[in-house]
């Protein structure tokens, strides 16, 4: 598949880490295929196959023939957040140079600056509303006398400390793309208790392009991120969240069935 086409867009996923090195999670491909179809495969680095596997060998393969000089491929940034993935072998620092890479934000931002050029002015504040009509002046004069109402000030100190205490609880993060949707913040919750998994918050967030859904769990215990992901790194999938109703509805018959039995005995 990937032979048949020279044009592609490539996106990688971090995770950001606390006075850390960000850490390399997914790489995501695009293929421009003939009439107008594409495909995309995915690669999530917490799921590779070992490097003596046939799968690691025809991923290195794909990747070979990806990173060549006849290939243009489309990213979001600087060449270097791509290096970072070689850590896990699937290319080489080399190769990433092989090919045709463009960096659409760069592109953006010349196009943007064409199109809405910035243009400098020596002149103040005061001097430019000096220059608006004598109705604007008023209405902005009119704005620096009134001062901000108590509730206007109470709203923007409430704000204010949210955004603090949101900072405080996510101080340590752990991101776990691709949830299932089903899933609801109860259900998350009580899944992290069962696996001794101490949280200070939990938040969830789905992208209104690619309809993901990601979930963020923060914590206090920075020593025990990586024992955590660890614990939990293939739950809320799909499956999982199969397996988690299988066992609640069988945990509700039990249950059904205790109550039922005492309420007989009591009866006899």
């Amino acid at each position: 598949m990937a032979t048949s086409s020279n044009l592609f867009t490539l996106d990688i996923e971090s995770i950001k880490n606390f006075k850390q090195t960000n850490k390399s999670v997914l790489v995501q491909i695009q293929i421009f295929l003939p009439h107008n179809s594409s495909a995309i495969l995915i690669f999530e680095m917490c799921r590779l196959p070992s490097e003596h596997t046939t799968q690691f060998t025809l991923m290195n393969k794909f990747f070979e023939i990806l990173f060549n000089d006849k290939n243009t491929i489309y990213i979001w940034g600087e060449i270097k957040e791509l290096i970072l993935f070689t850590n896990y072998k699937l290319f080489s620092e080399a190769q990433c140079h092989l090919a045709n890479i463009q960096n659409l934000q760069n592109i953006f931002k010349t196009e943007w600056q064409k199109l809405h050029p910035h243009i400098l002015s020596n002149k103040s504040s005061n001097e430019l509303s000096n220059d608006l009509p004598n109705e604007f002046t008023n209405i902005i004069i009119k704005k620096k006398i009134n001062e901000l109402s108590r509730e206007e000030r109470k709203r923007i100190h409430n704000r204010s400390y949210t955004l603090k205490q949101r900072k405080k609880l996510y101080q340590h993060e752990i991101i776990i793309h691709y949830i299932d949707h089903r899933f609801t913040i109860t259900n998350i919750k009580t899944i992290l208790r069962q696996n001794s998994v101490a949280f200070s918050a939990v938040n969830t967030s789905t992208s209104s392009r690619t309809n993901r859904r990601t979930l963020y769990i923060g914590t206090k215990h920075k020593h025990l991120l990586s024992e955590y992901e660890q614990q939990i790194k293939y739950l809320f999938t799909t499956e999982h969240y199969k397996q988690f109703k299988r066992f609640n509805r069988s945990s509700y018959k039990d249950d059904r069935h205790s109550h039922h039995h005492r309420d007989t005995h009591r009866t006899n």
